[in-house]
């Protein structure tokens, strides 16, 4: 039976991509073996914690908010070591949002474990940090003066976001095996950004039809 790993920041209590990383990996339970990491406590018999004990959390903390404090928000955080030491051997690892517990460079780490695969949920995968870069006109290009400097996630006080930026599109195009977008917007932003367009594909987030269907306006009001 093949065996995978489903990495997200929180279970399915938290945001959007949490819940679909959580409804994923439930939905795949039974069918393969699956393992939910998340930077939660453990939450049940097959979702682990990123950083389960008190140093371990200790840890990530420390290396999350030094780097923060001298403007490398989340880019050196140590949340990793507990997949390695859990000595796991997965055929895939799906990643899912990583801001605020994973850094981008345990991507490189994490691919020589299996390929790595990244389901798009916002733009920071691809930007300075910001999760949107809304009227940003510079991102495509580059970074560098960022107008959301002081906004979650980057909260930083000095402007690093062209080098992060950098880095992260260097992790993202040499250690990611493919990339899910949910929508072909956030596909081309990525492109025009300099992801590579070959390691794209656009699988929407799916609807229940039978719940959602179209109706007349005034009895959809």
């Amino acid at each position: 039976m093949h065996r995978i790993s489903i990495i997200s920041k929180s279970g399915p209590q938290g945001g959007g991509a949490s819940m679909v990383a959580a409804q994923l990996a439930q939905e795949l339970g039974g069918k393969i073996e699956v393992d939910h990491w998340s930077g939660e406590e453990r939450g049940s018999s097959t979702r682990f914690s990123l950083h389960d004990s008190k140093l371990d959390d200790l840890t990530f903390r420390a290396t999350r908010f030094g780097p923060r404090a001298i403007g490398y928000s989340d880019f050196f955080s140590l949340s990793l070591h507990l997949m390695q030491k859990s000595g796991a051997e997965y055929d895939l690892i799906h990643v899912h949002d990583i801001s605020g517990v994973l850094s981008p460079f345990a991507l490189k780490q994490l691919s020589a474990i299996a390929p790595v695969v990244w389901t798009f949920h916002d733009c920071s995968p691809f930007t300075g940090g910001c999760i949107y870069p809304l009227d940003c006109a510079t991102y495509p290009m580059q970074c560098g003066s960022c107008p959301q400097l002081s906004r979650w996630p980057l909260l930083a006080p000095f402007d690093n976001t062209q080098r992060m930026r950098r880095w992260r599109h260097a992790i993202v195009n040499k250690y990611i095996s493919a990339i899910i977008c949910p929508s072909h917007w956030m596909a081309e932003q990525a492109r025009l950004s300099g992801i590579k367009p070959e390691l794209m594909h656009v699988i929407h987030n799916s609807v229940d039809i039978e719940t959602f269907q179209p109706l007349s306006k005034p009895d959809a009001r």
